[in-house]
């Protein structure tokens, strides 16, 4: 099967709620369905001043990562259809690289979309301004 996800660079978008708290929209073009048991994940990588504000683990990952719950769950997906999520996280107010990812254990299968670096600690919205990011990810 072959998944095909497609992130425009201008449909994501992620706000501060309060001191820890920002909620993330996503906008997704699902090409074909996916199965059960695929899960979905947003991961921050962070620079190396910065790895105090992590877990023990995560510092050794030097990535903080929060797995998501969409509704509708991923599997439920639509072939052909887009498909808004919004999430909340918790996070620090630091620089991530993030990205967001889908992973099957199952199949041990794990694909990122690049969405660029955002700095939390800044007040406004947060949306990458990399135009050489790619925008689409491919699942095999």
């Amino acid at each position: 099967m072959l998944v095909f996800l497609h992130v425009p660079r201008k449909d994501w978008h992620l706000r501060k709620l309060d001191s820890e708290d920002y909620k993330f929209d996503f906008l997704f073009r699902v090409n074909k369905g996916f199965e059960q048991g695929w899960k979905m994940c947003v991961l921050g990588r962070v620079k190396q001043q910065y790895l105090y504000y992590l877990s023990e683990q995560e510092r050794k990952a030097q990535a903080k990562t929060w797995w998501l719950e969409p509704n509708p769950r991923v599997y439920q997906w639509p072939a052909d259809e887009y498909i808004m999520i919004t999430e909340i996280i918790d996070a620090d107010p630091i620089p991530y690289n993030l990205n967001v990812g889908f992973f099957n254990p199952k199949l041990n299968i794990t694909a990122m979309v690049d969405l660029g670096w955002v700095d939390l600690a800044q007040p406004a919205a947060a949306t990458s301004t990399d135009p050489n990011r790619p925008e689409s990810c491919y699942l095999p």
